[in-house]
């Protein structure tokens, strides 16, 4: 008899979190490929992102850093998420002045930032615990 050595929801998280670590190294190729932007310029725009997600998800509706198919379709529409973008952004200056410069900005064009946002909204990453968070420091740093 084969003895389960982990439980359904430990396959489901660590599969969770194994997506977002891709999704982390897809979107950090695509900023360096697309944009020129060094390893760590494209880890500070991640990190933005990052922490806009976070802010929309305990702070906001949630629906701020939402991507539909129009956003990426119609300019009209993704000029309206880089707006959302860049509000959230500021709030997440306002809250965090420490880490993030008042002059701080997406440095991304319009079609890589949504392509970007776009990767990262079926993360959940308001409830992410220290697994998800490592696998963040590894992807980008280490």
């Amino acid at each position: 008899m084969i003895k389960e050595t982990h439980s359904s929801s430990s396959i489901i998280h660590n599969s969770s979190s194994d997506l977002f670590a891709l999704a982390l190294r897809h979107c950090h190729a695509r900023i360096r490929d697309r944009q020129g932007l060094s390893r760590a310029q494209a880890f500070q725009e991640i990190l933005k992102l990052l922490f806009c997600k976070t802010h929309d998800e305990t702070h906001g509706t949630g629906t701020a850093f939402r991507v539909d198919a129009a956003d990426s379709d119609n300019k009209t529409a993704s000029a309206r998420l880089i707006e959302r973008l860049n509000t959230l952004l500021g709030r997440v200056k306002a809250r965090y002045p420490t880490l993030f410069r008042p002059a701080d900005a997406f440095q991304l064009d319009p079609d890589v930032l949504t392509e970007i946002a776009a990767q990262l909204q079926n993360h959940p990453l308001s409830g992410s615990d220290a697994d998800v968070e490592g696998k963040l420091y590894d992807e980008m740093v280490g």
